[in-house]
């Protein structure tokens, strides 16, 4: 599968979950952002709750119910627009570094100058990965004895007679 087509499948795999999570989340929000409130004092107190517009809860949380909406909206759209994008920039770069300024293994043999630090002993060359080599084995602490412990997590019990 080719990055174009990777990009579109992964696209239609999180365009719905993503709206819907977006689209409820903001929907929720919309009562309370445009004002609408709901007596509760009424409801726990006297069984009679009132639905009115403005009041002091929307106007303490109505800007937060709006700038919550306005940022899913636009979280959306950075999921599903500029994060695609950007991969398939990203990944447009690295090949365009590759092509001119990552030496393959042909320009090594045909004679090639070599960069400074592809002199040095163990060091990459140019356009192949870096795979370092076995990791040496860590020193003990100071005070520990790893060679005196034993293999078995729990000593036999002694016999009783």
């Amino acid at each position: 599968m080719n990055r174009r087509e990777a990009l579109v499948q992964g696209g239609k795999t999180r365009l719905r979950p993503v709206v819907l999570t977006a689209l409820t989340t903001a929907l929720g929000m919309a009562p309370l952002a445009i004002g609408l409130n709901f007596d509760f004092f009424g409801l726990y107190g006297s069984l009679s709750p009132e639905l009115y517009w403005g009041g002091e809860q929307a106007a303490w949380w109505g800007p937060m119910a709006v700038a919550i909406i306005a940022g899913i909206l636009f979280a959306t759209f950075l999921t599903l627009v500029l994060v695609p994008v950007l991969y398939s920039l990203v990944d447009d770069f690295e090949a365009f570094f590759r092509r001119y300024f990552a030496r393959t293994d042909e320009a090594v043999e045909e004679g090639a100058p070599v960069a400074e630090k592809a002199t040095l002993p163990d060091a990459p060359v140019l356009g192949r990965p870096y795979r370092p080599g076995p990791l040496a084995p860590e020193p003990e602490p100071a005070g520990a004895r790893r060679s005196a412990v034993g293999t078995e997590v729990f000593e036999p019990l002694p016999e009783t007679s």
